[in-house]
């Protein structure tokens, strides 16, 4: 289902993880977005939080909106947001969307897609080259007008490789005279 409001102005936050299947968080532990101001939103400061293994079901992958607690701006704040995962093309490929009341602190979101689909089943649609992007849009529920805006962000996760080898299986060339 993907969630439409294409009457409004949005702003737009892309963030793209890369090495993504090397995230090795336990169920409710998440990474972090850099955060981004939403001048739009009466410059409130936000952050995508994405839970790996999920938030209470770990066979989901869930991500979440999060209002910063020393966001700017007034208490309260109603939006309409989306959540999804896109392809590499920019197509979408999950989404979720709602229309919430956001206090500073809060946080709210979706188990968006199971870890199978993600890792196994679609795995060359969801991680092309290892990498996840999310996309979070948001709008104004009021009738002013907004400029559209878009923000890019990108989270790289560490790979730190190493390599044993077995000498007991390793073929020494002979020392004989010939």
């Amino acid at each position: 289902m993907s969630y439409q409001n294409d009457f409004k102005n949005e702003f737009r936050f892309l963030w793209t993880i890369e090495n993504f299947s090397y995230c090795w968080q336990k169920k409710s532990e998440r990474i972090a977005s850099p955060p981004f101001v939403v001048d739009a939103l009466d410059d409130s400061e936000w952050k995508l939080w994405l839970c790996p293994r999920g938030d209470k079901d770990g066979n989901y992958i869930a991500c979440f909106l999060y209002r910063e607690n020393d966001s700017s701006g007034p208490d309260n704040i109603e939006i309409e947001y989306e959540l999804a995962f896109l392809a590499a093309d920019g197509a979408v490929l999950v989404s979720k969307g709602l229309k919430r009341v956001f206090n500073k602190g809060i946080y709210r979101g979706f188990d968006l897609e199971k870890r199978q689909v993600v890792f196994s089943a679609k795995k060359d649609e969801f991680l092309p080259r290892d990498t996840l992007t999310v996309r979070c849009r948001l709008w104004r529920n009021d009738r002013r007008r907004v400029e559209t805006t878009q923000f890019f962000a990108r989270t790289v996760i560490k790979v730190d490789r190493r390599f044993l080898l077995d000498y007991r299986k390793l073929q020494w060339p002979s020392t004989t005279p010939g």
